[in-house]
């Protein structure tokens, strides 16, 4: 029978060295992700005869769902899913896969040809982008972009790298954001609610997570941070990252410092999804992103 226990600190080694070799461009596909989303989605893990489970509630509704089954190499396992499948019958749980790749969907038909009805999850799907498109801006698409920087530069300002002595700052940061746009106490659920957690996670753990980060100084006052970290395929994922939105210039300014700064040497960045909401969608887009990563669903036809 499989055992899923809460991810934690101890698992940082092997959940590192396991998604180095999984070495896919997804932002959730971390150590540090899994870790600090933890309690806002229930992330649990099993490792059991070579294979790696993993398994989670996409909403405080949801029933558990689970990501397909992999060795510990990061590829599909065919055991590994007849085992979790015996696990959610005995449980007396359907079998939801979530969090799916096109790689893993298509595991899935070749595996079980017909079984599973798959679902694109557009909400979910990541943002990719050129890293050197983001640190230049370049291009006609992108001028709306240079002369709001152009607005945020016309005043004092800096960019700092995070170091471990700035991270109250970031959260002090947070917590403005918070009480302008709404995050309630951090105890409740909802989506700004588990992110508030995440980011508390994150800053308590800062030194232990290998995460890096970039604080946005005007007239020395912070306006903009955000967090993020090198993922698989030359990929660098933006976890966090939020901005005063009446500092004209201030996200569009970090998200350019950031990239510049932190992201050397990765030719993609992952802005993660726009969770359905229609602002951030545009904002997204604007950026003119290279592609949408998809993230699909599977459920059983007969259960």
């Amino acid at each position: 029978m499989l055992q899923f226990y809460p991810v934690t600190l101890e698992d940082r080694e092997w959940m590192t060295a396991y998604y180095r070799k999984k070495n896919y461009m997804g932002a959730q596909y971390s150590f540090a992700a899994n870790f600090v989303w933890q309690p806002g989605y229930g992330i649990e893990v099993c490792r059991q005869a070579g294979v790696v489970y993993l398994r989670f509630r996409p909403t405080a509704e949801s029933g558990p769902h689970y990501r397909c089954p992999t060795d510990e190499d990061g590829r599909p396992s065919a055991d590994g899913l007849r085992e979790l499948e015996a696990f959610c019958r005995a449980q007396g749980q359907p079998l939801r896969l979530h969090s799916l790749s096109e790689a893993d969907c298509l595991f899935l038909e070749q595996t079980c040809p017909g079984r599973f009805a798959f679902t694109l999850l557009r909400d979910e799907s990541e943002y990719i982008y050129s890293r050197p498109q983001l640190a230049t801006l370049e291009g006609k698409k992108l001028h709306a972009k240079r002369n709001f920087i152009h607005r945020f530069t016309e005043q004092p300002w800096r960019y700092e790298s995070v170091t471990p002595g700035q991270v109250e700052t970031c959260w002090q940061l947070h917590l403005e954001w918070c009480r302008r746009y709404g995050c309630g106490n951090g105890d409740g659920s909802g989506t700004l609610c588990a992110e508030k957690q995440a980011v508390r996670r994150c800053f308590d753990h800062w030194q232990l997570l290998g995460l890096c980060g970039g604080l946005l100084y005007q007239h020395d006052r912070p306006v903009a941070y955000t967090v993020g970290e090198r993922v698989g395929g030359d990929t660098f994922a933006v976890h966090f990252e939020k901005a005063l939105a009446d500092v004209a210039g201030a996200y569009p300014a970090i998200n350019q410092q950031f990239v510049l700064h932190e992201a050397e040497g990765c030719l993609f960045v992952n802005r993660e999804e726009d969770m359905g909401d229609e602002g951030l969608r545009r904002a997204k887009l604007s950026y003119v992103p290279l592609r949408l990563l998809p993230v699909y669903r599977a459920e059983e036809r007969h259960v």
